[in-house]
């Protein structure tokens, strides 16, 4: 399957259990390898958090929505005693900590 960014962009971003995350919003591009390192996430109107999802993290991708693992970054979150804040992605960085990202607004 091969998309553009406007199609990804209207794929729902779900978990294994059926948790909708939201939208994709971005990608995050490794330039040495020109591969899509990881997607940033929209969150839907009832979740004020974005996420940071990992290509790795992804299972499969379907005609209307990407399927992510669950809670992959919700538990590691709390399970590092991160307080989630409105307006930042949270990812887990290439040492395995937690880390946010401001998210653009309004481009």
């Amino acid at each position: 399957m091969r998309l553009n960014l406007k199609q990804l962009k209207h794929l729902v971003v779900e978990t294994a259990s059926g948790e909708k995350l939201g939208h994709i919003h971005d990608l995050i591009l490794e330039t040495e390898g020109q591969l899509i390192a990881g997607y940033a996430v929209k969150p839907s109107l009832l979740s004020g958090t974005g996420y940071l999802i990992s290509r790795d993290q992804i299972i499969r991708f379907e005609t209307t929505k990407i399927i992510v693992e669950d809670n992959v970054i919700k538990e590691k979150v709390a399970k590092a005693g991160v307080k989630k804040e409105s307006g930042y992605l949270y990812f887990v960085d290439k040492q395995g900590d937690v880390s946010r990202a401001k998210m653009a607004r309004g481009r």
